[in-house]
């Protein structure tokens, strides 16, 4: 999960996943952690 993790926050939103994660908005990081299989699935 780590890199699916890691490539979602920082491709998708912003090339500054240490903001971006926190700044536009927290569903960013939250869905994969409520629901593993969104990593899967993407």
């Amino acid at each position: 999960y780590s890199k699916a993790i890691k490539v979602t926050v920082d491709g998708p939103r912003e090339p500054r996943s240490k903001q971006s994660y926190g700044y536009p908005h927290p569903g960013a990081f939250n869905p994969f952690m409520l629901n593993p299989a969104w990593l899967d699935a993407a």
